[in-house]
C-alpha cells in the first residue's frame, strides 16, 4: 500500500502511512523558527525563503538552495565576524 499508494478519484493517489511522518516532520521545523534571529534582516529572509520555497516546491534542496540567495550579494557566510 505504501509505494503503490490508494487510487481515489481518476489519477490522484494518495498515500495514508506516510502523512503522519510528514505531519511530524513539518512540526519539528516549525519548532524552531522562535530560534530565528530577529534583528538579523539578512538571516530572517534567507529563513523565511528557505521556509516558503520548501513548502511550495515539495523540494529541501531547492528551499535550502534558495535561502542561500539574501546571502550571495555580500558574500556573508553567516559567521560573525
Amino acid at each position: 500500500m505504501v509505494s503503490g499508494g490508494v487510487e481515489v478519484v481518476g489519477r490522484s493517489r494518495h498515500y495514508p502511512i506516510i502523512a503522519p511522518a510528514l505531519i511530524m516532520v513539518g512540526c519539528l521545523r516549525i519548532r524552531n523558527v522562535v530560534r530565528i534571529p530577529r534583528n538579523n534582516h539578512v538571516e530572517v529572509i534567507s529563513a523565511f525563503l528557505t521556509i516558503m520555497i520548501m513548502s511550495l516546491t515539495f523540494s529541501i534542496t531547492d528551499g535550502i538552495a534558495r535561502g542561500f540567495i539574501p546571502r550571495a550579494p555580500k558574500g556573508n557566510s553567516g559567521r560573525d565576524s
